[in-house]
């Protein structure tokens, strides 16, 4: 596992998708929760649904296009136009910092 994590990092570019036996030994037996890298490199590891993965978390990703209905904000910035290859940072702004809304940095 812990070599396989390694192989996804190196393709993705990104030791974040790493796991470590110490780090999968937490997961296992603490309650601790994953970046979304690591489920991401788990699930590709034990081919695992990631939708499912994330509802194992408390994560109800099926509500989320309700979620998303529900919710109104005054101002949202997409991030089109916005090159992601360079992008790795969402930040969600409240508004004395940049008129509330999503950012891409």
């Amino acid at each position: 596992m812990e070599q396989a994590s390694r192989e996804i990092a190196a393709r993705r570019g990104s030791s974040d998708f790493k796991i470590s036996l110490s780090r999968r030994a937490d997961i296992d037996n603490r309650p601790s929760v994953p970046t979304i890298l690591r489920w991401y490199a788990l699930s590709a590891i034990y081919h695992l649904d990631l939708n499912e993965v994330m509802r194992w978390y408390g994560v109800p990703v099926e509500e989320l296009a309700a979620y998303a209905l529900r919710v109104k904000l005054a101002e949202t910035y997409d991030g089109r136009g916005v090159d992601h290859s360079r992008s790795r940072q969402l930040t969600i702004c409240s508004p004395p910092l940049c008129g509330g809304g999503v950012c891409v940095k």
